[in-house]
């Protein structure tokens, strides 16, 4: 990683436990989810969780 001044900083470590605490943070990231559905094509009340309002099965239904 450098700086806009060019110099070496210290880079952290892209060990398990990185990866592990970058996946955990990214769970929670409303930003995540909102560009997760806008690349799926969700309605934007369609919520992070992804559930399904029951009044749409019968739409999905005959989409599938």
């Amino acid at each position: 990683m450098r700086t806009e001044q060019g110099d070496q900083t210290s880079r952290s470590t892209r060990d398990s436990a990185y990866y592990d605490r970058w996946y955990s943070d990214m769970q929670a990231s409303p930003a995540k989810d909102a560009i997760l559905a806008r690349h799926l094509g969700f309605p934007e009340d369609f919520g992070p969780a992804g559930v399904v309002p029951y009044e749409a099965l019968d739409e999905i239904t005959v989409q599938l």
